[in-house]
């Protein structure tokens, strides 16, 4: 009698998620409705999550036309809950994190109101979960420049505080030039150089294809005089996907639209690199027309971000600079091209960003912490004499 995750592939290398109900061998109908409202990624997310919930609502003897916004807030505590409880076991093997409850309850409330609304039950619990708000001083702020509109917002009753942004972790220098000096190949320095140079996301990175490529300066395409590539979310045989998607379109076999991201000659160069050295050698048995593949073993083969990881934990070792994670690359360049711009806006186009907002809020006290080392090293030095 539980529910369970089932991913279906399709043709177009697309999958798309349900939750099964074991006893029943069928799809649980509701959270399939809701749940074909979004994109692979989101879907797949929120699958795992309204998941556990269903198999909380069984467990309880509850359902969706009785269940009540106190009920819905216990299961939260739950979810969040450090101790046992008065039972002696806790819900969950390990209490959620603050931010994965953020997203917990955005999917218990859309599911919720989705539910309540097309089926017209629990009227209750749909106005309770409807309920506005005064905006914050932050909200208002995103009013003022037209992020949001709209005198009251939507709260979410099941939400816990907003949890403190996390510092990111950045790259100690000289490690991104020991790792070019301790990986085995020249496409793996073309993986290194572009994770060090452009600040793209290791899922973009698996997932260009060649004709995203804009390496010359004034390219036909004529979105961007600089050499840059086209960042586009399409579904890739190695599942690798651009976080977020704009429109993207293939005209005379040039590509336009997509997030455009910028190349540096050292980007260009060990893509050249690649390209001539041993993307030739194998190029006959390419099966896509995604720039990195398979050396070794399954030649040819698209490369996954998986093996990209793997990748750069053994040249770490190698390197003596312990494990080294993709995302680290774009915490360190974000913060570098903040602290020369100075000019967040400009960090969130370079770097695929939504909102010039997260920026801020990430990157830019990073930034300003060699002003402020500046400016203690002149009080220090000024107390001295």
């Amino acid at each position: 009698m539980e529910y369970f995750v089932q991913a279906a592939n399709h043709k177009d290398n697309s999958q798309s998620f349900s939750i099964f109900d074991a006893g029943t061998a069928k799809i649980h109908s509701r959270s399939d409705r809701w749940l074909r409202t979004f994109s692979e990624g989101t879907q797949r997310t929120y699958a795992y999550h309204l998941v556990d919930h269903l198999r909380w609502l069984k467990a309880v003897n509850a359902s969706e036309e009785a269940v009540s916004l106190e009920d819905l807030r216990r299961y939260m505590a739950l979810c969040g809950a450090e101790h046992a409880g008065p039972l002696g076991s806790p819900w969950l093997d390990a209490p959620l994190s603050a931010s994965t409850l953020q997203v917990r309850a955005a999917v218990v409330k859309g599911y919720y109101l989705d539910v309540t609304a097309r089926e017209r039950i629990n009227d209750e619990l749909n106005k309770q979960l409807t309920e506005t708000r005064l905006p914050t001083r932050a909200l208002k702020d995103k009013q003022f420049l037209a992020h949001v509109s709209g005198l009251q917002l939507p709260a979410n009753p099941l939400a816990p505080a907003a949890p403190p942004r996390r510092h990111p972790r950045l790259l100690p220098d000289g490690v991104a030039a020991a790792l070019i000096d301790s990986v085995n190949t020249a496409r793996d320095r073309m993986i290194v150089t572009w994770l060090k140079d452009s600040g793209i996301r290791v899922g973009e990175l698996c997932g260009l294809h060649h004709v995203d490529l804009h390496l010359r300066p004034n390219h036909e395409c004529g979105e961007e005089k600089l050499a840059h590539f086209h960042v586009v979310k399409r579904s890739n045989p190695n599942r690798a996907r651009a976080k977020r998607g704009k429109p993207a379109r293939l005209e005379d076999a040039v590509v336009r639209g997509g997030s455009v991201r910028y190349a540096s000659p050292a980007m260009i160069e060990t893509y050249l690199e690649y390209l001539t050295d041993e993307y030739f050698d194998v190029r006959g048995l390419a099966t896509t027309n995604l720039v990195l593949v398979q050396l070794q073993n399954d030649v040819g083969v698209p490369l996954s971000t998986h093996a990209v990881r793997q990748m750069l934990a053994r040249a770490g070792k190698r390197a003596g600079a312990g494990k080294v994670r993709p995302h680290a690359f774009r915490h360190t360049w974000a913060t570098a091209l903040t602290e020369v711009s100075g000019m967040p806006a400009l960090t969130a186009k370079a770097g695929g960003w939504a909102s010039a907002k997260t920026v801020e809020e990430t990157y830019l006290h990073l930034a300003a912490s060699e002003v402020v080392s500046a400016s203690l090293e002149r009080v220090w030095s000024r107390n001295e004499t």
